[in-house]
């Protein structure tokens, strides 16, 4: 089986980046938002792992894990954008303070939870196109 290390690599990154913010950033702990972010990040982990010893499993897996991480973001960006509507049309203007700060939280998930899941997929989904096998007979 082929190896992947960069996208290993992001995928560690990804990691760390959901666990730094899940247990060094959230000011509150509720086990709704921390167990399923903390297996995501463990899943990546695992993941990762398997794409830079090249086990067979390892690109299912990461394709599984990052279309995962990928409808993730794609939810938190949707919670985002509905909250920051919702705080700034019933608070008026400390409203859209508030919704300024979740803009910002919002421009911290797209990059992690969105873009670079979406280019390891296409990465992964292509590599695993053009190395298939051949149906010429």
């Amino acid at each position: 089986m082929k190896r992947h290390p960069v996208v290993a690599c992001f995928a560690l990154v990804e990691a760390a980046v959901v666990l730094f913010v899940v247990h060094g950033l959230l000011p509150a702990s509720d086990a709704r938002v921390d167990a399923p972010l903390t297996l995501l990040a463990v899943a990546l982990i695992f993941a990762s792992l398997g794409l830079f010893v090249g086990a067979a499993w390892a690109r299912r897996v990461a394709v599984a894990v990052l279309s995962l991480a990928l409808a993730a973001g794609m939810g938190l960006v949707t919670i985002l954008v509905a909250g920051v509507g919702e705080v700034s049309g019933i608070y008026g203007s400390i409203g859209q303070g508030v919704g300024l700060l979740l803009v910002f939280a919002l421009l911290l998930v797209v990059p992690y939870l969105i873009a670079l899941p979406a280019a390891q997929l296409y990465y992964l989904l292509r590599a695993g196109a053009s190395t298939g096998p051949s149906r010429a007979a």
